[in-house]
């Protein structure tokens, strides 16, 4: 994996606008309000949708935070919601964003963003597929005869 980017300071767009879910509410599946997609992380190597950067607003829209679920968890996309299976509990524990990782102000500093992402993702019980794609290249065990 190259590097994630927001899909809005990224080389790509949507084909059709009436695609871009962002904006719409996030939810958990037994319907507690998540926040809003604010934006989606895309691997731009492999032209992937990665995560999703969930906003939560803070008191009267003041100290707005993100939270990033991995695309894996969504479970539906209709009705200008997207529900995900992981739980509110689940995200409001999770590692807290960090613009650093993907923003390209930050890019000359030396971040380990896979490492970053892979934790990520075994949070929330996934694999990340850049890890699975290493697995697939070890050589294969040969038995003895």
């Amino acid at each position: 994996m190259e590097g994630l980017r927001k899909l809005g300071e990224s080389r790509f767009a949507f084909a059709d606008p009436y695609q871009d879910v962002r904006g719409w509410v996030v939810r958990d599946g037994a319907g507690k309000d998540l926040g809003y997609l604010e934006d989606v992380l895309i691997d731009e190597s492999a032209e992937k949708v990665r995560f999703l950067m969930v906003a939560h607003s803070g008191i009267l829209g003041f100290g707005t935070s993100h939270s990033l679920i991995p695309i894996e968890a969504v479970t539906s996309v209709a009705h200008d919601q997207i529900t995900v299976e992981t739980s509110a509990e689940k995200v409001a524990g999770a590692p807290r964003f960090q613009p650093e990782l993907v923003e390209p102000r930050f890019e000359h500093q030396f971040v380990d963003q896979n490492h970053h992402f892979e934790n990520l993702y075994g949070y929330y019980g996934y694999q990340a597929p850049w890890a699975a794609m290493n697995i697939a290249r070890l050589p294969r065990r040969t038995h003895p005869s």
